[in-house]
Formats: C-alpha cells, sequence, structure tokens
C-alpha cells in the first residue's frame, strides 16, 4: 500500500502534469488531461483514506497493548513463600536448582472431574461425621445456578459430651498416568481444583471463641493409611469479629515443606463460593525442589519452590499421598457451651496433572 501511493505521487503524477506545462495539445487534449488527472487523484485519494485507516487500527492496537501493560503492572504479586536450599544428595545427580521434577504425563491431563449433576457423589469416597453419611448431593440452596452441589454437615454438642473435633466430608486417591501406583509419589504433579461456600453460622449458633474454630478445607495424607507420615491441608481459622475467616497453609508431622502455618493467605467472608487451586510438585528422594502454590478465585496467594515435600529420609516405597480429603474436618474450642450445627457446600471438584 506504502508503495503504491508512493507510486502515484511520485510517478504518475508528474507524468500526467508535465505535458500540461508543456502544452502538448497537439498528442493530448485538454479533456484527456483532465480526466487522467482526475483518475490518479483519486487513486492517491484511496490510497491516502487506506493509509489513514490502517494508522487507525494501528493506534488502537497500541492503546490496547498499553492498557493490557498499566492492567497487569496493577495486578497483585504473588507471595513467596519460605524456601529451603538443596540438600546434599549422594545418589544421582538431582536436577539444579530451582527446577521442578518433570510430571511424565501430558501437561494438565484431566485425572477425575466431578460436577454432581447426576446427583451423586461419583467416585469419591465418604467417612466421618456424626452420622454414617455425612455427605449428600442436594440442588444449589445459595440461588447461583450452579444445579446440584455437594453439601457435608458438621453437627456436635460438646456441651453434651460430643466431641469438639468433627471429622467429615469426601476423600479422592488421584493417580495420574505413569506415577506411583499408590498415589502421588517422588516427582509426580498433581492438580486439585474446587468450588466451595462457607455459610454463616445459623441463628443460636455462632461459637463463643469464633477465633478458635478451624475448618480444613482439603487434606493432602503423606505415608500410607497405616503409618500416615505427614500431611498438607488448607485450612480456615475464624476471626473474632465474626466477619468470615482466615486461609492459611498447614503441614503436619516431620514435613519439611513449608513453616508449620503459613497464616493470612487470604480473607473468606461468608456466603460466598470460591474457588480453590492447589498444585503441588513433589521433590524427588532426597532433593529440595519440589514446589506448592496455592490459588483462590484464580489468584496466586501462596508458592513455596525448592522444597522438600517428602523428607529425604522417606522410604520410596511408602512416601507418596495415599489421600487427598474434601471438606474433611471441623473443630472448635474446649469446653464450648454452643452446639456444633452447620455445613458447607463444595462443586466442580477436578484433579489434573498440572493447572491449565
Amino acid at each position: 500500500m506504502y508503495r503504491r501511493t508512493i507510486f502515484v505521487l511520485v510517478v504518475v503524477l508528474p507524468a500526467l502534469i508535465q505535458p500540461l506545462k508543456a502544452q502538448d495539445t497537439a498528442t493530448v487534449t485538454d479533456r484527456q488531461l483532465r480526466q487522467r488527472l482526475d483518475y490518479a487523484l483519486n487513486d492517491t485519494r484511496r490510497s491516502i483514506e487506506e493509509l489513514t485507516e490502517f494508522l487507525a487500527r494501528m493506534q488502537t492496537l497500541r492503546a490496547a497493548v498499553d492498557a493490557r501493560i498499566a492492567r497487569d503492572s496493577l495486578a497483585p504479586r504473588p507471595t513467596t513463600g519460605t524456601s529451603r536450599p538443596p540438600v546434599t544428595n549422594t545418589g544421582p545427580t538431582p536436577p539444579g536448582t530451582d527446577r521442578e521434577p518433570t510430571t511424565p504425563a501430558a501437561a494438565s491431563a484431566l485425572v477425575y472431574r466431578h460436577d454432581f449433576t447426576d446427583r451423586t457423589i461419583g467416585e469419591f469416597g465418604q467417612w466421618g461425621g456424626y452420622t454414617p453419611k455425612p455427605v449428600s448431593v442436594i440442588a444449589d440452596p445459595t440461588g447461583s445456578g450452579r444445579g446440584n452441589v455437594a453439601r457435608i454437615v458438621y453437627e456436635r454438642d460438646p456441651a453434651g459430651g460430643g466431641s469438639r473435633d468433627v471429622n467429615g466430608g469426601m476423600y479422592a486417591h488421584p493417580n495420574p498416568p505413569g506415577g506411583h501406583p499408590e498415589g502421588v509419589g517422588f516427582g509426580d504433579r498433581v492438580y486439585f481444583q474446587g468450588d466451595f461456600y462457607i455459610p454463616s453460622y445459623p441463628a443460636g449458633n455462632t461459637p463463643s471463641r469464633l477465633s478458635q474454630v478451624q475448618r480444613k478445607l482439603t487434606y493432602l495424607k503423606f505415608g500410607s493409611p497405616a503409618a500416615r507420615s505427614g500431611g498438607l491441608f488448607p485450612v480456615l481459622w475464624g476471626r473474632t469479629d465474626g466477619s468470615g475467616m482466615d486461609l492459611s497453609l498447614v503441614t503436619e508431622n516431620n514435613v519439611t515443606a513449608v513453616p508449620t502455618n503459613v497464616d493470612g493467605l487470604a480473607f473468606v467472608r461468608w456466603n460466598t463460593w470460591y474457588r480453590m487451586g492447589l498444585e503441588m510438585i513433589v521433590n524427588h528422594q532426597g532433593v529440595a525442589d519440589g514446589t506448592i502454590r496455592l490459588w483462590l478465585n484464580d489468584a496466586l496467594i501462596y508458592e513455596g519452590k525448592n522444597l522438600e515435600i517428602f523428607v529425604g529420609g522417606s522410604n520410596g516405597a511408602s512416601a507418596f499421598i495415599y489421600e487427598w480429603g474434601i471438606g474433611n474436618q471441623e473443630q472448635w474450642a474446649e469446653n464450648e457451651p454452643v452446639p456444633m450445627k452447620n455445613y458447607r457446600l463444595w462443586d466442580n471438584i477436578e484433579f489434573r496433572t498440572a493447572r491449565p
């Protein structure tokens, strides 16, 4: 387009105007000259219009790019978790510093997904609670148009002799293709995603010591059912003002992945749907090269790298995530006079080999 415009302006117009200057009326009439000049001017006008339109499109594109750069610069930055330096390894050469184990399966391959549309809990198992079956599938009571959702009920009367610690929920045994036959083991990667809803306390059932109320969202159990070697779980702690709960990341036993408690990662309001994502890339045996990432509503709120999630002394035959609990637990303060009576909802649960 640029070449045609230049050609018309530099070559064609002078060639047409030159006969007028020389007044070569013997071979070209005035009418013919005017016609040729009109043609050239029209062609030039079209070329200029095309060039103007092209420049306008470029300006629009530039404005969009500038807006995207400005928006990205204002986005919240991920919180970097506590990292451990690589440990000394006398075996095979480990991956380099700040590297993640490779995943044998394709990126973000779906392992299992269930949205409770069929009014069942799918392939999940359920356990615990004050009744044999604390999990049920019901029509979405929140009015969010989700169809069916899973409800996990927690009820106990500590004042009447019941436990203040109620365990109940769904569980899964995710096993990525090519991974450890019993679950997620050394060098494996797993990603969990699900939507959860925490309702406010029913009238007359607000605990007196809100800050001591604990609710596990998910529970990764390491080792084996007969001898659990550790665990990792995102957990909610009540706020003293009763406005909602704070999200923390907690480890137990001898897990050296993160500090015992990483508190204040996010604020969770009552009566609101949230989407949580948790990705774990397990370290190689004896090497601190694992990664843990936690998202809330697609915002990265925790990232820890160069971690020894399964400690170096673990046996390769027993060091793996043998169970992934969903819902799992609620715990109140000792001698709480108010009986526990509440529930939580889950929907759109899926396991993948990596975050999509």
